[in-house]
């Protein structure tokens, strides 16, 4: 029988990888991130307000906390930009709620309640948005410049909508500042822990918070 930390040297290597219509990142995000979003959260009454980092990794536990999120995103026609866009999504709530106490963003009907979590003992709690920089690095980017900036684009686009308030540059600075934290591993979110078949790639994690940082930048110009 084989072991848990025999099994990914036994099966295929070649990362997945996701979806892209061919559109653009800043006209996804006007067109179709909420729509797309709201698809994710959905379940029988009100939508889920809670989404597991797992739910975006290659195989995901086969519960429907984690099902039913990762099945949609899975058949998604754009799930490369809805993952960016959910990345500074997530980044500008946070940082919002870090400075003001709350979030007023309605996210597909979910009114400041939308929030990424952990997996069983951190299940109850909030995930920094940088885990979803490692899953995007789980997949296979085919084109890096394309992802890197979009990604770019996105985190500019999605801050440049508080530049009104008064709490504008505290908020651009306190998602730069938290930045500086980057999670090492997703062991918590796929099988085998850090000896799962696909680890992120360390290099395109590296391009992708950089592009972040530019995207603040940008903002707060």
């Amino acid at each position: 029988m084989t072991s848990p930390r025999e099994q990914p040297t036994t099966v295929a290597q070649t990362r997945p990888t996701l979806a892209w219509s061919g559109i653009d990142a800043l006209t996804y995000r006007s067109q179709h991130f909420e729509r797309d979003l709201a698809r994710v959260l959905a379940k029988q009454n009100d939508p889920y307000t809670r989404v597991s980092v797992a739910c975006f990794c290659p195989e995901f536990p086969d519960v429907p906390f984690c099902r039913d999120p990762g099945r949609a995103f899975q058949s998604l026609s754009d799930s490369r930009w809805f993952l960016c866009a959910f990345f500074a999504a997530q980044l500008a709530d946070q940082a919002t709620h870090f400075v003001t106490g709350r979030v007023t963003q309605n996210r597909a009907g979910t009114f400041g309640q939308l929030v990424l979590v952990g997996l069983l003992e951190s299940g109850p709690f909030v995930m920094h948005p940088a885990f979803l920089l490692l899953v995007l690095a789980l997949y296979e980017p085919r084109d890096v410049e394309a992802l890197v900036g979009g990604l770019k684009d996105l985190v500019a686009a999605e801050f440049d909508e508080l530049r009104d308030r008064d709490s504008a540059q505290r908020i651009v600075a306190a998602a730069a500042a938290s930045l500086a934290f980057m999670p090492d591993s997703l062991r918590a979110f796929v099988p085998y822990g850090d000896d799962y078949k696909w680890q992120p790639d360390n290099r395109l994690v590296h391009a992708l918070r950089q592009a972040a940082h530019e995207g603040l930048s940008r903002t707060a110009a």
